[in-house]
């Protein structure tokens, strides 16, 4: 999928309602990169922040490569692209690798890119669509997702990017869950940061039409 100066809208991989979060705890800071879970008990929120040397419609280019997931979305089995509904809107499938011996998770992602014409920040708000199909052999479907990739520009042709998301697995034990999600969140920045020096991300720019879209889309 050629996404040099076309991007269509982008994964990501997460929220129409608000996510599961009272109060955050920090799960890990290394490497610039720092995790924060919610507090209290069951599945925990997730965020994740940190820098990277790209401006946002680079790291949007990565993350709206679904296919290419595999490279960049840690745990990612399999990704494609479900339906192209527009140039914000999109439907994403994703496997996701879960450690054994438990089944591997699948789920359908819809997501939303909006631009704010005054901040310059584009947002992606993503849910799960649980019921798009009646279910694969072998997964288990991913419940009550949601959440949010957040790209706002700073100086110096960089991005603060803020990763958000909530969902439910379908595991016995939260606490063992939680634990897997802030290490795969982790993983994933930091194979972001990598994945935006690739020339064709690098280079990837948004044009006049995505950003008409998207400004429309910034309630």
């Amino acid at each position: 999928m050629h996404y040099l100066r076309t991007l269509t809208a982008l994964l990501p991989l997460l929220l129409f309602t608000p996510l599961h979060a009272a109060g955050w705890n920090v799960a890990k800071t290394a490497d610039g990169i720092k995790v924060e879970q919610s507090s209290g008990s069951g599945y925990a929120s997730t965020r994740a922040t940190a820098v990277l040397e790209a401006v946002p419609a680079a790291v949007a280019a990565v993350l709206g490569d679904t296919p290419a997931c595999t490279h960049w979305l840690a745990d990612c089995r399999q990704g494609k692209v479900v339906d192209l509904i527009n140039l914000t809107e999109r439907v994403d499938y994703l496997v996701l690798d879960f450690p054994a011996p438990d089944a591997d998770r699948d789920l359908y992602v819809y997501s939303l890119m909006s631009w704010n014409p005054v901040s310059k920040v584009v947002t992606v708000r993503m849910s799960g669509m649980e019921n798009y199909d009646t279910g694969q052999a072998d997964r288990v479907r991913i419940r009550d997702m949601n959440g949010s990739w957040v790209l706002q520009p700073v100086a110096g042709d960089k991005t603060r990017v803020t990763w958000q998301i909530y969902y439910n697995p379908g595991l016995s034990e939260p606490e063992v869950a939680n634990t897997y999600l802030s290490t795969t969140v982790f993983n994933t920045l930091t194979r972001l940061r990598q994945a935006v020096q690739v020339p064709k991300y690098r280079n990837a720019r948004f044009t006049p039409a995505h950003y008409e879209a998207m400004a429309r889309r910034n309630y």
